[in-house]
């Protein structure tokens, strides 16, 4: 287990329509399989809208409140657990390399999976359904990490594309 803390902020969800709270957390550090994500971009999907509406219950997905929204994100290694070196294709991982990663994670044991539909898995994990009001609180994208769980896919970025652009939304947190 990485033993540096890491800390930053998060944009936490506490209920529909009530407006988000800046909060600095710290995550104590990245356990084995695990890759810390310093967040560089993130989308807002309509799934966040809808859920800051109340219309999409995250619960029903086995969310719950409070979390952080947000999982369509891109950004750069920030810290590798143990036995985490390379990523899905076997190319090496650093710190700082620029990743792509899935926002749901399936558990490839289960019937579904087994079966080939890990969309329907059983025991199926997602950003933005964890809870910000513990660790380890990068639960989704709206923040300055996200904490990919043991075994995803993650991919480095093929092609240098650049992290800022004049058409480029706001940052959430503007430095």
């Amino acid at each position: 287990m990485s033993l540096a803390p890491f800390t930053g902020r998060i944009a936490r969800f506490d209920e529909p329509g009530k407006p988000f709270e800046i909060t600095t957390v710290s995550l104590p550090g990245v356990g084995p399989g695990e890759i810390l994500i310093k967040v560089n971009r993130a989308n807002i999907c309509g799934s966040d809208v809808h859920a800051w509406h109340g219309t999409f219950a995250t619960r029903g997905l086995g969310g719950q409140l409070p979390t952080v929204l947000g999982h369509e994100m891109v950004g750069a290694v920030a810290a590798l657990g143990d036995d985490v070196s390379t990523d899905s294709n076997g190319a090496p991982l650093d710190i700082g390399t620029r990743v792509v990663f899935p926002y749901f994670f399936c558990c490839h044991t289960c019937r579904n999976c087994l079966a080939g539909r890990r969309n329907a898995c059983l025991n199926l994990k997602m950003a933005m359904l964890g809870r910000a009001d513990e660790p380890p609180y990068f639960v989704g994208g709206y923040g300055d990490y996200y904490l990919l769980p043991p075994a995803p896919s993650s991919t480095r970025c093929p092609i240098q594309c650049p992290m800022t652009s004049p058409r480029a939304p706001i940052a959430l947190f503007p430095k």
